[in-house]
């Protein structure tokens, strides 16, 4: 029964601090007017983690309620949030390869995507995390923030108006904004774990009961 309680503990805690991180507007997203990255895009992988599948649905759902149908604003918002959140916590490794991968071929087939290809080459991050098992919490972190990445430029790509010359010129920007955001990330992660082995007495025994 405490299983059971300290994972809806986990999905209530993050859906809450995800739904306030909403609220801090953290970068302007390039090829947009009006969006920008937010808190919500270092707490929604957290959902993935800490609550498993169900949590990554829900906080999808979440995010949804906060953007339109537009394909750009799912792009900024939900299925990134949700790919990277099971990417962290799903322990196959063709599952995490097959992400980045098929989001490399993607890019590389589209026109401006071909101009630009070494663009898609920050996918294999993801892809040396997985392959070289680095367990360390920035590292999981760093490779869930990628997958999100490599998500969201593809709904870009396909949905948005950007040039090759602009992909280019991204490729140092989104490598210095996805470790801001892998190390946000940590931090919240120890925020999140910290809270919850405090109410439920379980720091000892928290990732046994997080992962059963």
């Amino acid at each position: 029964m405490n299983k059971l309680k300290f994972k809806y503990a986990a999905i209530f805690l993050t859906l809450a601090l995800a739904a306030l991180s909403k609220l801090i507007k953290l970068s302007f997203v390039v090829g947009s007017q009006r969006m920008f990255f937010s808190g919500i895009n270092v707490m929604a992988p957290l959902a993935g983690f800490f609550g498993g599948f169900m949590g990554s649905v829900l906080c999808l759902l979440f995010s949804l309620l906060f953007s339109s149908k537009s394909a750009i604003l799912l792009a900024h918002t939900g299925l990134p949030n949700f790919l990277a959140g099971l990417y962290w916590r799903c322990e196959s490794k063709i599952i995490k390869l097959i992400l980045p991968f098929v989001c490399m071929a993607l890019f590389w087939q589209q026109t401006w995507g071909s101009l630009a290809a070494g663009y898609a080459f920050l996918w294999f991050i993801p892809v040396v995390v997985t392959v070289l098992n680095l367990n360390s919490l920035f590292a999981k972190s760093l490779g869930a923030t990628f997958v999100a990445h490599a998500v969201g430029s593809i709904l870009w790509l396909y949905f948005g108006n950007i040039t090759n010359t602009v992909w280019f010129t991204l490729i140092p920007v989104a490598l210095f904004e996805r470790i801001c955001l892998a190390i946000l990330m940590v931090g919240m992660y120890k925020s999140v774990q910290a809270i919850l082995s405090y109410q439920f007495n379980f720091k000892s025994t928290f990732k046994k009961i997080l992962w059963a």
